[in-house]
This record gives structure tokens, C-alpha cells and sequence, in this order.
């Protein structure tokens, strides 16, 4: 699928190369028919005055040999303009052909663009359990997003984003950003399944609270350091999210369910509802990334995971 999307992306850009190359040509032919058109206008004229000049007077009889000479000439000249009228509306023609072509592999493209984003979008749905595997056993595939509060901040986020994914053992399939100038950016990753990736960011938090340095992968500094820079953003690799709110940078690791119920692309230009989700983690869970790491969480009194904890906001900013 991905190798026709690129065909038909290639054909597109050629068949556009193409058309504005015949543009050219059509807007340099007509140039020169109009050019061709004011010499012809102007000896026309420079002919009719000297025939004016050369009337006989009243009762001499009209030599017609030096008018042979301008016939010929005019004549020649409206053969050209034919010809050169002809080769416009070929050209014409030919550009609106191209044009038809254009129009249909954009719109084959387009076509494949949704067959793909469903047929993933049903795989990394499959992967949550949302909806049933029909014996095609465990699915990979997760949902992934980065956000930021403008096109060129998303961009350099983007870089860090999938330089994280890679340390994490993903793959990217797919990454749709949207029209020009958007400031979001949904992918789609495999490599590792959902509970898998469940385990191993928890185990990622744990590390960024007990860590000093280098406790984490050099692709998740490199998104935390995109994300301070940034008056709000958003990412999310499955399970996983990060949230930069003003004065706050929350790192979470959902459940599966949360995860079924976390929509990104409604949630993506509001992170601060993201970090207010995301304080209401249990303790470890969440992570407040604001002023560096923290300390682990206490252990529970009792056996089991704690179902519940006290907001980040609550605890003393990230110290002890």
C-alpha cells in the first residue's frame, strides 16, 4: 500500500511537471502570436497607406502589379497565424488532459490515504481489544500523536518524537500530518504491543524518578527539552503521554482501557484538560516532569496497586 501511495504521489508530481511545462510553452507561443499579430497590424496599415498614396486620379487606369507583392505577404502571414492558432488550442487541449490526470490521482490518492488510515487505525483497535482479532492473533500496531502550538515547533518536536520511538523498538507505518500548516501529527507505530509498551514506560517513569541522569532514553530528553521550550504540546505513544500545560510538563502511563477512552485528536489543542487527566493517575503512573526527577512512590499499606492517589500538585514540587 505504501509503495502505491508513493507511485502515485511520483506520477502526481510529474504529470504537475508536466503541465507547467506546457504552460510554459502556451504562455511563450501566445507571446509570439501577439507579437507576430502587431508586425502584421503595422504593415498592414504602412501597406494601406502607401496604396492611399499611390490612388489614381480620376480617369487613370489602376496598375495592380506592385499590389501582388502585399497580397503574397499578408497571405503568408495569416498562414503562420493559422498555424500558430492551431498549435494553441493543441496545446490547450493537451493541458486540459493533464489537468483530468492531475485531478483523478489526486483523488486515487486520497482514496488510498483513508483505505490505509482505516486499515491501521482498525489494527491499532484490534491491538487495545476494542474490536475482535477474527484469528489474526496479537496486533502491534499503536496510535501515536505530537502537537505542538505551531507547524514549526510540531516539526522539531517531531524529530525528538521519533527519535524516541526508535529507543522505545517502534517502527513508524504511517504518519499523517494534516493539511499545510498544521501544528499536529498522528502516526502510527508497531513493534512492540500495547502491554508490552505498558510495562516498559512504567519501568521508563520509574527510572526518571530515581535517575539523576541518564536514566532514561536520549529521545525522551530530547522530547522533554522540545516540550520546556514549549508554551504547551502534546505526545503520546501509545500507552504513554506526556503533556506540556503552562508552568507544568506531566508525564502518564494509561491503562488499555484508559487508553480505548483517550481521544488524542480531540484532546490534542487542550493540554491542559491532558495534564488535569493525567494528575488523576495513580502515583505510579504519573510523573511530574516539571522541575526534573522525582522520588518513587511510597509503597501501598496494603497489597495490590493503589487505585488512587493524591494529585502531583499536592506533593511538594518534585523534591523528596
Amino acid at each position: 500500500m505504501t509503495l502505491i501511495l508513493i507511485a502515485a504521489c511520483l506520477a502526481i508530481a510529474a504529470a504537475e511537471l508536466s503541465m507547467a511545462r506546457g504552460t510554459r510553452r502556451i504562455t511563450g507561443r501566445l507571446e509570439k502570436l501577439e507579437a507576430i499579430a502587431l508586425v502584421q497590424d503595422e504593415r498592414i496599415e504602412a501597406i494601406a497607406g502607401r496604396l492611399g498614396d499611390a490612388a489614381p486620379a480620376p480617369g487613370e487606369r489602376l496598375d495592380t502589379g506592385p499590389a501582388a507583392g502585399p497580397t503574397a505577404e499578408t497571405a503568408r502571414l495569416r498562414e503562420r497565424l493559422d498555424r500558430l492558432e492551431d498549435a494553441r488550442r493543441a496545446d490547450e487541449n493537451l493541458f486540459g488532459r493533464v489537468t483530468a490526470a492531475v485531478d483523478a490521482l489526486d483523488r486515487l490518492v486520497a482514496d488510498l490515504l483513508r483505505h490505509s488510515l482505516a486499515r491501521l487505525e482498525e489494527e491499532a483497535a484490534r491491538a487495545l481489544g476494542q474490536v475482535g482479532t477474527n484469528g489474526a492473533g496479537e496486533c502491534d500496531t499503536v496510535r501515536g500523536t505530537v502537537s505542538g502550538p505551531d507547524p514549526s515547533a510540531r516539526a522539531a518536536l517531531s524529530k525528538a518524537y521519533e527519535r524516541w520511538a526508535g529507543d522505545t523498538g517502534l517502527r513508524i507505518r504511517f504518519r499523517a500530518t494534516g493539511p499545510s500548516g498544521s501544528a499536529r501529527a498522528r502516526y502510527y507505530l508497531s513493534g512492540k504491543a500495547p502491554r508490552e509498551l505498558e510495562r516498559d514506560f512504567l519501568a521508563l517513569l520509574e527510572s526518571v524518578r530515581t535517575e539523576e541522569d541518564g536514566g532514561e532514553p536520549s529521545g525522551f530528553r530530547g522530547v522533554l527539552r522540545r516540550l520546556e521550550e514549549m508554551p504547551a504540546g502534546l505526545v503520546q505513544i501509545g500507552p504513554m503521554v506526556v503533556a506540556r500545560a503552562p508552568g507544568t510538563l506531566l508525564g502518564g502511563v494509561l491503562t488499555l482501557a484508559e487508553c480505548r477512552a483517550f481521544d488524542a485528536d480531540a484532546l490534542a489543542g487542550d493540554p491542559a484538560e491532558v495534564a488535569r487527566r493525567l494528575r488523576s493517575l495513580p502515583a505510579v503512573r504519573m510523573c511530574d516532569l516539571t522541575a526534573g526527577p522525582v522520588p518513587a512512590p511510597e509503597p501501598p499499606a496494603e497489597a495490590g496497586p493503589v487505585s488512587s492517589a493524591p494529585p502531583a500538585a499536592s506533593r511538594p514540587g518534585g523534591a523528596g
